[in-house]
């Protein structure tokens, strides 16, 4: 659990929003084992060893299994944990949030589905970001994700009934649009309400 105290700049309560987001969740919100795995990598590549164990004891899970469907309450206690890990040597909680985002996308741009995906986008960065909601449909039982395009080069990707904070998901976007080498990428994110927000994009 999070220290009571754990607030960022902006004044965000974590402890008290992950037992907010908990209190929400319900049995048929789950996420596969693969992508709890990617979080716990990010964890080991940019934290340490120590960190890993203690946001495996945080999940309460012992090992994860690749293709099995896990609780979102496992991923809320997980990412939460992963985040104040690496918030600890990255600059606070809201950037440990936006690194797992990050570096989970760019991990998943190294692996085989990832070179796929943008093998068949031609790394633009229109049709990287349009495939998005189908990323995220692949990873979980929960949410509805849309690309709203507001010009050429700027849109918002809106998420309801997501479980992870605006951070994560802005992270998320932040290394989509790098990865398409565009100049001038700006990424900024609004929280709705508890499980509803979106990330804005834009580049020159």
């Amino acid at each position: 659990m999070l220290p009571s105290k754990e607030k960022t700049l902006s004044g965000v309560n974590w402890s008290l929003e992950l037992e907010q987001r908990l209190a929400l969740a319900t049995p048929d919100k789950t996420t596969r084992g693969m992508y709890l795995k990617g979080i716990l990598h990010v964890v080991s590549t940019l934290g340490d060893e120590a960190a890993v164990q203690r946001c495996m004891a945080a999940m309460g899970e012992k090992r994860i299994t690749d293709f099995f469907s896990y609780p979102v309450t496992t991923q809320l206690r997980l990412v939460f944990a992963a985040a104040e890990a690496l918030g600890a040597r990255h600059g606070g909680f809201e950037e440990g949030l936006r690194l797992l985002g990050r570096q989970g996308t760019a991990d998943f741009f190294s692996s085989l589905a990832g070179k796929t995906m943008l093998a068949l986008a031609g790394n633009s960065p229109t049709r990287v970001l349009n495939n998005l909601p189908t990323a995220y449909r692949a990873s979980s039982s929960y949410g509805e994700h849309t690309i709203e395009w507001t010009g050429p080069n700027s849109g918002r990707f809106v998420l309801k009934g997501e479980f992870m904070p605006v951070p994560y998901h802005c992270g998320v976007v932040e290394a989509v649009v790098e990865k398409a080498q565009v100049k001038g990428g700006k990424v900024t994110g609004r929280q709705i309400s508890m499980t509803d927000c979106e990330c804005s994009f834009s580049w020159d």
